[in-house]
């Protein structure tokens, strides 16, 4: 029996008609990631089968995101999010060496090195299929993640990249040029990065703790003194406060949401609903 265990931890909703499948009629999409977790081998050959798809929220018409990018048997795609208008998907494309993947297993512990992973965003248009390396563009790094529109200027972008073993926010143009270190002194490892929903500050995890800072800034902003612990149970309140607020949209939201909320372990996927 072919298995898709696909499972939804984050809900975005977008006002925007769906173009992209002729042979479907309009409406929502339901983006998410699809992949195997049960196949022996240890986790990289799970990940590898990881795709990028959208189908209607009833589960009909699915279609895989960017096919053509999965160009090695290693490599695989994930779904992130949507552009604002809803037009364009975010998807990640991840490579893994099969040695690199065999050290890591064997060590019990990641290992990013040049030649052992390759992991870009790309822009998915729905119209066109045609898709797009953005963090190629001018590359600062061979991993790359988290990307997102920036708010209120959806002609910059925002995105996470590992440099040196630490990771580095940044903001880019809208094609992938005039990428900008938002952390470019800081030697410690930043996660977690959002924007307000105005586009004028930042917000990111350093270590253990929480820092607040203007984006085109190079001084350190504000600081909030945490633990990992009180992070945890911060971020588990918040899930289910969001979830609350969302849950009685739709069945498919209030699944995701509990989901969430109850802090679901492994083989779970980012998924979306553009409306």
């Amino acid at each position: 029996m072919r298995l898709w265990p696909s499972i939804t931890v984050a809900v975005w909703l977008l006002a925007v008609a769906d173009p992209a499948i002729a042979a479907e009629p309009s409406g929502p999409l339901l983006g998410f990631t699809e992949f195997r977790c049960n196949l022996p081998g240890g986790r990289h050959a799970n990940v590898r089968t990881m795709r990028a798809v959208v189908t209607q929220p009833d589960g009909t018409g699915r279609r895989e995101l960017a096919a053509e990018i999965v160009d090695k048997p290693d490599a695989w795609t994930q779904f992130v999010g949507w552009s604002p208008d809803g037009k364009t998907a975010i998807i990640s494309r991840g490579w893994q060496s099969q040695e690199n993947a065999r050290w890591e297993e064997e060590h019990k512990r990641f290992r990013h090195t040049k030649d052992g992973w390759l992991v870009d965003a790309f822009l998915v248009e729905l119209a066109t299929g045609r898709a797009t390396n953005i963090t190629a563009v001018e590359r600062v790094s061979n991993y790359n993640g988290g990307l997102f529109y920036w708010p209120g200027d959806d002609t910059k972008l925002g995105f996470t990249a590992l440099i040196d073993g630490n990771s580095h926010p940044f903001r880019m143009d809208r094609d992938g040029r005039n990428k900008t270190d938002l952390t470019k002194a800081s030697k410690e490892f930043s996660y977690g990065f959002s924007s307000s929903r105005d586009g004028r500050r930042i917000a990111y995890h350093r270590t253990t703790r929480s820092s607040s800072r203007m984006p085109t800034g190079a001084t350190r902003g504000g600081w909030t003194r945490a633990s990992r612990s009180t992070l945890g149970r911060r971020g588990r309140r918040m899930a289910r406060t969001s979830c609350s607020s969302v849950a009685s949209t739709t069945t498919v939201i209030r699944t995701s949401c509990l989901a969430m909320a109850a802090g679901c372990a492994s083989s779970r996927s980012a998924a979306a609903i553009a409306a």
